[in-house]
């Protein structure tokens, strides 16, 4: 499920597995991209033969090494959501600045703004947040996006390439949902940190 701190879904799916024996709900810990990395994973354990509990045990011991960060158009839906208070708000619409995400503790928080051209902006983001690039499992990165075109979905691509030679790189719509609480424009990075290096 999202993060158990990002809403209402994670307990209402445990109240519904309940009633099943062999349902097993996972807190991911995480939202849009980093929730749909960790479905992945529990797909790759699912098809190497794992067992629904161990499945359930790995998830949970490498939520983490999960890292997702998310940059948003404008302050307007992260004002409406309660993440930010009316002053940042104000200075956010005011000086024309990049809200940023980062999930802590199971719940999405502000974590800093960029200013400058959509380019720069999107260039600083994706180098500030692959910078620990030893650190970075660099099996793969999921990117979810809310009305990216095609060509900032290249630039995005290249940036991350002279950061980190991911094997892949996933681009992926973002629900409808989703869209909505972030924003046309927005889009979300979610990678895997290396094990040993934890």
């Amino acid at each position: 499920s999202m993060a158990a701190n990002a809403g209402t879904t994670y307990n209402i799916a445990k109240t519904a597995a309940t009633g099943f024996d062999h349902v097993w709900v996972v807190d991911s810990g995480m939202i849009s991209c980093g929730q749909a990395l960790a479905v992945l994973y529990a797909a790759k354990l699912a098809s190497d033969g794992c067992s629904a509990e161990e499945i359930f045990d790995r998830l949970n011991s490498t939520k983490k090494q999960l890292y997702t960060a998310f940059l948003l158009p404008d302050v307007k839906a992260f004002y409406r959501n309660g993440y930010t208070n009316v002053y940042m708000a104000k200075l956010c619409e005011w000086l024309h600045l990049y809200p940023v995400l980062r999930m802590y503790d199971s719940c999405p928080a502000f974590s800093g703004v960029q200013m400058g051209s959509r380019e720069r902006v999107i260039k600083h983001f994706i180098h500030h947040h692959l910078f620990r690039k030893s650190r970075i499992d660099t099996n793969i990165i999921y990117i979810s996006h809310a009305g990216i075109t095609v060509r900032e979905q290249e630039f995005i691509r290249s940036e991350i390439l002279k950061c980190v030679p991911f094997k892949r790189i996933i681009f992926q719509k973002a629900s409808v949902s989703t869209s909505c609480n972030s924003g046309f424009g927005s889009f979300g990075i979610s990678y895997y940190f290396k094990e040993e290096l934890l």
